[in-house]
Parts: C-alpha cells; sequence; structure tokens
C-alpha cells in the first residue's frame, strides 16, 4: 500500500549540510592557527597543549545548555545567533596582548566555543529531524566534509592572514569567515514547532532522554565515543611540530591547511559516507581509529624530515575525516528523530567524542615533554590502537540490535 501524504516528507539535500559546519571558526583558530601563533609569542609547546586543553573543555559538556537551542528560538535562528556570539568572541581573544593576558584569551575561546556549541547543537537537531537513516551516512560525510575541511581551510586562512597582516586585521578577516557561512542556513525549511517552555515540555523532554538512556546500544555508544579512537588530538599540534621534522612555514600551512590538508580530510569524509550506509557504523568509526594509531606510529619512527611531515599530516587528516563523519553517523543513528530532544540527543552523544579531544591533547603534549616530537607520535599511536583493539573485541560481544521506533517513510528530493 502505498504511504499517504501526510506520511511522506522531503527532506533537503545532504550536500547543504557541507555548507552549514563552515562557520564557527573558534575551534580551527584554536586547533589549526593558535599554536603557531603563541609560539611564535614565545610559549612552549606544553603550555599550548594546555591552553588548549582548556579553550576546548567546555565542549564536552555542551549538552549542559544543549536544551537551550531545543527549547527558545527556531534551531535554524541558533544557527545564525550561536555563530555571530562566536565570531565576535574570537574577535576580542585574538586582539588581546600575550602573553600577559594569556589567562583572559583562554576564557575567551572557552567562551566562544559555548556559544558556537549552541549552533552545532540546532545543527544536529536539524539534521536528526529532517534526515531519515537510509541518507545519514551521505550526509554525516557531507557535514564533516564541512566542518573538518573547514578546520582546515579556516585554520590555515587565519594562519595566513596572522602571517601577512597586523594582529587587527586578521582577527577581522577570522571573524568575518567565521560568521558568513552560517547564512547558509536560511535555504533549510524548518518545520514549525512549539517554543512555549514549560513544566510538562521539560518533564516531556526528560522522558524522551530517560528512554533512550535505558537502551544498550546508547551505553554502548556513549563507550565508544568517549574512547581515544578517532578525535584525532595530535592534529592539534601539527602546526607547532613541524619545526621538529624540519618543515618550513609554507610547508606547514600547506600540510595543515591549504590545499593539502582540506582535501584530504575532506576525501576522508566522503569515503566514510559512502561506507556508513552500507557498514554498521561503529565498526566504521572503531577501523578509522585504528587507521589513525597507524599513522601516528609511522610519523614515530619515521626520520624527522619534512616529508615524514607531508606524508604523515595528510594521511592523518584522512583519517581524521574517516573517524568524524563515522562518528557522527553513529551519533545521528543512535539518537533517533525525536523533534522535541534532537539537539539535546545529538549534543550528548557529541559532546562524548570531544572527551577524548581534550585528554588526548594533554596526553600528546606531554609525550612532547618527555619524549619529545617522537613521544607525542608514538603516545598517541599507543593510546589509540590500544582503545580500537579493545573495543572492537567488547562491540562485536555486547552490541545488540534494538527494535528502531517506526519512522515516516520520506520522499527524496
Amino acid at each position: 500500500m502505498a504511504p499517504s501524504s501526510s506520511t511522506v516528507r522531503s527532506h533537503p539535500p545532504v550536500w547543504l549540510f557541507s555548507l552549514l559546519p563552515i562557520a564557527g571558526a573558534v575551534y580551527p583558530f584554536t586547533i589549526v592557527a593558535m599554536p603557531f601563533l603563541l609560539r611564535r609569542e614565545g610559549i612552549s609547546v606544553g603550555t599550548i597543549g594546555g591552553i588548549s586543553a582548556l579553550a576546548l573543555l567546555p565542549l564536552p559538556f555542551s549538552f549542559a545548555w544543549a536544551p537551550v537551542a531545543d527549547m527558545l528560538l527556531s534551531r535554524r535562528n541558533w544557527v545564525l545567533l550561536g555563530n555571530l556570539l562566536g565570531a565576535a568572541l574570537l574577535y576580542a581573544a585574538v586582539l588581546l596582548p600575550r602573553p600577559k593576558y594569556v589567562t583572559l584569551f583562554v576564557v575567551l575561546l572557552a567562551a566562544g566555543n559555548i556559544a558556537v556549541s549552541l549552533a552545532f547543537t540546532a545543527l544536529g537537531g536539524l539534521m536528526a529531524v529532517l534526515l531519515p537513516d537510509e541518507v545519514r551516512g551521505k550526509a554525516s560525510g557531507w557535514f564533516q566534509a564541512g566542518n573538518i575541511g573547514s578546520t582546515a581551510f579556516l585554520g590555515g586562512a587565519a594562519l595566513w592572514l596572522i602571517e601577512r597582516f597586523s594582529l587587527a586585521q586578521a582577527a577581522a578577516g577570522i571573524a568575518l569567515m567565521s560568521f558568513l557561512p552560517a547564512l547558509s542556513a536560511l535555504l533549510i525549511k524548518e518545520p514549525r514547532r512549539s517554543l512555549a517552555p514549560n513544566r510538562a515540555v521539560f518533564g516531556a523532554m526528560f522522558r524522551e532522554i530517560g528512554q533512550m538512556l535505558k537502551k544498550r546500544r546508547t551505553w554502548l555508544g556513549f563507550l565508544i565515543l568517549l574512547c581515544p579512537i578517532g578525535e584525532g588530538a595530535a592534529y592539534n599540534l601539527f602546526s607547532a611540530i613541524g619545526m621538529d621534522y624540519h618543515a618550513s612555514p609554507g610547508t606547514v600551512l600547506w600540510v595543515t591547511g591549504l590545499p593539502g590538508g582540506v582535501i584530504a580530510s575532506i576525501a576522508g569524509a566522503l569515503l566514510a559516507g559512502a561506507f556508513n550506509d552500507s557498514f554498521p557504523r561503529r565498526y566504521t568509526y572503531i577501523f578509522s581509529g585504528a587507521l589513525l594509531a597507524l599513522v601516528a606510529a609511522a610519523m614515530a619512527v619515521g626520520p624527522l624530515r619534512p616529508v615524514t611531515f607531508e606524508f604523515g599530516g595528510l594521511a592523518y587528516q584522512f583519517g581524521i575525516g574517516m573517524a568524524w563523519a563515522s562518528g557522527w553517523a553513529l551519533a545521528l543513528e543512535l539518537s533517533g528523530g525525536d523533534p522535541l530532544t534532537a539537539g539535546t540527543r545529538m549534543a550528548l552523544f557529541n559532546a562524548a567524542f570531544f572527551v577524548p579531544l581534550s585528554y588526548m591533547a594533554w596526553l600528546d603534549g606531554r609525550g612532547y615533554h618527555t619524549w619529545g616530537v617522537r613521544g607525542l607520535t608514538g603516545t598517541d599511536a599507543g593510546v589509540r590502537l590500544a582503545a580500537a583493539t579493545l573495543l572492537f573485541v567488547v562491540v562485536w560481544k555486547f552490541w545488540r540490535r534494538d527494535s528502531p521506533a517506526p519512522r515516516p517513510q520520506v520522499a527524496h528530493d
């Protein structure tokens, strides 16, 4: 029997979700341009690792304020507002004199990440509500192609601006790049929903989240995302360790940003997107983590020459693209598509994903402090490979399919 018109809805083209994550340059600045800028200003690599970890610390806790993006304003408007606030805070942070105001610098970056996390919570909610499961893998590939590509693009562009212009001009350019892509949210047609929060609505939200947390797959999903598998933390320090491989500033820019880093990460995301609608997303994610471990191991034992940095850096970013696309697809699969709590559900899984990004940035920094650049990449490789092996065994043994809730049939545009 053909479905009635009331049960059929269209969804946005999946490529559209590659445009929206290009906004929000606070994170790309923190992990790409900031290490180069701070080391140029005389701050040590170990200290930079700590600053990076603190600036990124709010990301694992973004679920705490995620209900705001589900309950107040439309999700489309949160995409715009969150990115606008993030751009303003980033502008102020770049202008601060360092190291004199380094503490305030960290606070502004952390606040900027909070603002942008609200935008990403809203965007995750839009994807969960609007996209059927059979296209979520491809949509995640496109989303992460934009997201990680923007990390390299915006981070590399920020690095380029800092090298060639005054700090005030660079700050203005970085802030502008951070906000303008968010305007593509205006192309999304968002279904109308009630935006009048009250006790009954909050109660319904907590009940929905509680039902999700009772599922075995939910907790296994959290375990997968909390482990150091696919966050690619070593990349946070790549722009600072290029000189350890005797790479020129131009080579560092090419590998971590434009064009090499962008192409490598986008290729990895799109390839994973093609796999994630055909293969179990949990295994694709674990495989991506193992790939990152092998690349880091190769960089640990390879010669300290520019060619090692070039090939290792590009391969590592390819693996990050695969891992981030697979992790986002897994989060969409686990979160379902409840209109009331979609953003909060996605924020819970996304926050879990960022926990290892923070502690692995610290561990990799400690590895560098103790054993140099080989200690950094060796630490990254060893921890990641052990986690991937353990998780494969746990998931293979304990993962069970819950019966999915019935979803309306969706017409493709």
